[in-house]
């Protein structure tokens, strides 16, 4: 088992991240995990505008996803701009944040903000991440759909429970990343399936 962070950064490598942008924080987060990790490369940025620019600037340069790492509530917001400019230019990015904890939503939590809400207009696809079993499934699927024909922005909510979770390793071989040109297996079988006879 893996704590948190590490197993984010390691399945966002995994999954053909190029590297995170975000702010240093108090505590550990995503960009400490993948400074030590090595990969995807971190970058450690001022603010939370210029970094979503920069993390744009490096996604187009480099032809892969990259990742932001957000603080939740206000330091999201701040953000918001450059992520909506990221969906503007089609800059395949993956916004990662964490959530107020449970006991705190509706009761005036610390910093707490409907951030999938505020969002929705702005990314392609957004989901919060509440089981540990389901990290690694979402974190490629971000980075998958942010990859793809028409590069978008994905957005990951982690709720702050899953810090203290003991986190499955991520499948070392997940296949081949889906891409907008089809294998040559998968068009072979859709020409045989076209030519059968009906019925059959």
């Amino acid at each position: 088992m893996a704590d948190l962070w590490t197993a984010v950064a390691e399945t966002f490598a995994d999954a053909g991240a190029a590297a995170v942008f975000g702010l240093p924080r108090d505590e550990r987060g995503l960009l400490d995990a993948a400074a030590v990790l090595g990969r995807p490369r971190a970058f450690a940025v001022r603010d939370q505008r210029s970094g979503a620019c920069q993390a744009i600037g490096y996604a187009q340069a480099a032809g892969r996803p990259v990742v932001i790492e957000l603080s939740s509530g206000p330091a999201f917001l701040n953000a918001l701009v450059g992520v909506s400019e990221a969906a503007s230019v089609g800059a395949p990015i993956v916004v990662v944040t964490t959530r107020t904890p449970n006991e705190g939503i509706a009761r005036g939590g610390f910093q707490e903000l409907d951030q999938l809400g505020v969002a929705g207009p702005v990314v392609g696809w957004s989901y919060r991440v509440e089981r540990a079993d389901r990290l690694a499934w979402a974190v490629r699927r971000a980075t998958a759909l942010a990859a793809r024909c028409r590069p978008s922005v994905s957005l990951l909510e982690i709720t702050d429970e899953l810090a203290g979770a003991d986190i499955p390793p991520s499948p070392r071989d997940p296949g081949p990343p889906p891409g907008c040109v089809p294998f040559d297996d998968d068009l072979d079988r859709a020409v045989r399936l076209m030519r059968a006879p009906a019925g059959r």
